[in-house]
């Protein structure tokens, strides 16, 4: 067995080596073939040596002068862990050869190596290195990358694992920073339908040059969005770079500008009882900071984690980011956990003081962490908002000018007269075995048409699952009558559903019920 001391080829490397690890000696012997060993080297020959074997472990033994790996595996898990050792095996020609094993870290860096010079007496032998490492050493793939006589000689990846230690607290920001950042990234988003007029005014805010985030019901049934920027400048833009209907959030493209960016808190930064910041945005304009707090967590099968937070800001602040106290974005204000639920309204519409509230509420205002977008999609080529909508990720916005007064889900309905329908048993909740979906509309034309008139059921991922059959109607101008459909739900599985009524092919009016058993 050789035994010699190790050299590095610096003095920074000395120091390095001292403050972050230490390297056992490389210690080489002569050797039998290893069998069995696991070998995640690249073999090299251009030395003259061939690699018959590399292995890591934690820990090993020398018995007969040849090293034997206890727990031989490539992924170790600090602090469980607080050493690799990798050994190689060559076969090469006899002689004396000057052996340098170098570990290079996850970044590509090399952190520290080890060196000696060995007479190999037989054309096969081994050596191995170690390295002790602290806590918070790098995590991620590492390798051993070894020369002899200069020339490539193998090199051994393993993967280190573990908790990231925490870096040191810095300083929290006072509310005027907070908002100075904040009000710098926030942009105002503009949903717009194929004529260009507004479906809903929500916001959003820039995560870096050309990533905007919001969330998903800002941008649903959307034809294309306008950004309005803090300079008040306007992007327009239809390119979505990723999306999540049922986790609310999507991440948007626009041109590089001049603009702030915010920076992401790192995951489960947060707990209840955090005070955090948020931008409100007032009837007359502009943006307000306001402090909240987290007051609980709820988790969904399908919608993920959700924050409560104790404050409303009002649909004008739905995309925004939740803010702690180094101006970091914990989250995104919204977090609807039913997709579709505020496209029963938009802005502008004369029928908007009509809209039923039949089914499950959805107003209070959760955030979405952004712990549930992973930084990779950042990356993804983006697609546009016609192709989500022809894949039936978007549902169809009513119209501006619908020519319904109201629309009343029930379980029965009579007449009072030749023109008089009233609804029986109004109501969100059906049960398949012993109702049926009935809907009373109430219209008011402003247009005459003669049209076909049918309700549409689709579940909470936008597909149809039921309809009735078109019926004829005939509509006059400034003269308001009464009509009423009838479906049979004994198809439909328990669960939350939304009703479309369609005139032609446009949706008139929708709600959204539910089916229990």
């Amino acid at each position: 067995m050789v035994y010699l001391p190790m050299r590095f080829p610096t003095i920074r490397w000395i120091v390095r080596a001292i403050l972050l690890f230490v390297v056992t000696m490389p210690l080489c012997a002569q050797s039998a073939p290893t069998n069995g060993s696991r070998t995640t080297s690249t073999t090299a020959d251009t030395s003259g040596f061939r690699v018959v074997s590399s292995i890591s472990g934690s820990k090993g033994k020398t018995q007969n002068n040849q090293f034997e790996m206890e727990d031989p595996r490539t992924v170790f898990h600090v602090p469980e862990d607080r050493q690799v050792i990798v050994s190689f095996q060559w076969e090469g020609p006899v002689g004396m050869h000057h052996l340098v094993g170098s570990w290079r870290n996850p970044d590509g860096k090399i952190v520290s190596s080890g060196e000696l010079d060995y007479e190999a007496k037989t054309p096969l032998f081994s050596c191995y290195w170690s390295l002790t490492f602290p806590e918070d050493v790098t995590r991620g793939l590492w390798a051993l990358e070894v020369q002899i006589d200069g020339k490539p000689a193998g090199e051994h990846t393993f993967e280190i694992t573990g908790p990231t230690a925490a870096p040191p607290p810095s300083p929290s920001l006072s509310q005027a920073d907070i908002y100075q950042r904040a009000q710098e990234a926030s942009v105002y988003v503009d949903a717009l339908d194929a004529n260009g007029q507004v479906l809903r005014h929500e916001s959003g805010f820039f995560i870096n040059r050309q990533t905007i985030v919001t969330a998903f019901q800002s941008i649903d049934g959307a034809s294309s969005i306008r950004l309005i920027l803090f300079d008040g400048s306007q992007i327009t833009t239809n390119q979505v770079i990723a999306y999540s209907r049922w986790q609310d959030w999507a991440l948007l493209s626009a041109a590089p500008q001049k603009f702030g960016t915010l920076e992401r808190a790192p995951a489960a930064s947060y707990k209840v009882g955090d005070t955090d910041y948020v931008l409100g945005v007032p009837p007359s304009g502009g943006r307000t900071i306001e402090a909240v707090s987290i007051s609980g967590v709820q988790q969904s099968s399908q919608a993920g984690t959700r924050l409560h937070i104790s404050w409303d800001g009002g649909t004008r602040t739905i995309g925004s980011p939740l803010l702690d106290d180094h101006a970091r974005v914990i989250g995104i204000l919204g977090g609807s956990e039913m997709p579709g639920a505020n496209s029963v309204m938009r802005v502008g519409s004369r029928s908007l003081q009509y809209v039923p509230q039949i089914g499950p509420s959805n107003a209070e205002l959760l955030v979405v962490p952004m712990a549930l977008i992973s930084e990779k999609v950042y990356s993804q080529t983006p697609t546009t908002l016609s192709d989500l909508a022809s894949h039936n990720q978007l549902i169809a916005p009513l119209p501006l000018d619908p020519q319904t007064d109201k629309a009343i889900l029930c379980k029965h309905f009579q007449k009072l007269s030749d023109v008089m329908i009233e609804p029986v048993n109004p109501t969100g909740e059906f049960s398949k075995s012993r109702d049926q979906l009935a809907l009373v509309i109430l219209w008011a034309p402003d247009k005459k048409t003669k049209s076909i008139v049918q309700i549409r059921i689709f579940d909470l991922d936008n597909r149809e699952v039921a309809r009735t059959n078109g019926n004829k109607i005939s509509l006059e101008n400034k003269v308001t009558m009464y009509s009423a459909l009838k479906l049979p739900i004994t198809s439909l599985q328990p669960g939350t559903y939304r009703a479309d009524l369609l005139l032609g092919d446009e949706t008139q009016w929708r709600a959204f019920f539910r089916v229990v058993e």
